[in-house]
């Protein structure tokens, strides 16, 4: 996970390219901190994005998929 914004170009010039050269994913902290303390909402999109087909599933294992 990386902070990424306007304001912090950081991960744009060292960290972007690392995972473009090591065909890696990324998250973004904010997005992700703003689902963290809310689980229900988190679950919802887990989900959605399973189903979707955008995030493999199961995860972890005690994730029924």
């Amino acid at each position: 996970m990386i902070k990424y914004g306007i304001l912090n170009q950081y991960a744009d010039r060292v960290v972007l390219p690392l995972v473009l050269e090591n065909d890696t994913g990324v998250m973004i902290l904010g997005a992700v901190g703003l689902k963290l303390p809310k689980p229900d909402p988190l679950e919802e999109l887990i989900a959605d994005w399973k189903q979707r087909g955008l995030i493999p599933g199961p995860l972890y294992p005690h994730d029924e998929g």
